[in-house]
């Protein structure tokens, strides 16, 4: 699957759209796209990202984590 930017997405705001979380899948999503990572956080428009497909028996893993602030 391809999906090209729109000004302001970011490679977690996509993974969540696509897939209803960004754990594990902004990791995947920067693997498969060589070069991503070298734009900035705001992703300007127009930049064609190959998205994997989701199995539907896919476990994230989600890691424990500390929220400073709380």
């Amino acid at each position: 699957m391809e999906y090209i930017t729109k000004e302001g997405d970011t490679v977690a705001n996509i993974a969540w759209r696509h897939y209803g979380t960004s754990a594990g899948h902004t990791e995947r999503i920067l693997t498969a796209n060589y070069g991503l990572s070298a734009y900035p956080a705001l992703l300007p428009a127009g930049i064609k990202i190959r998205l994997h497909e989701a199995a539907q028996n896919e476990e994230i893993q989600e890691k424990s984590t500390l929220n400073l602030w709380d």
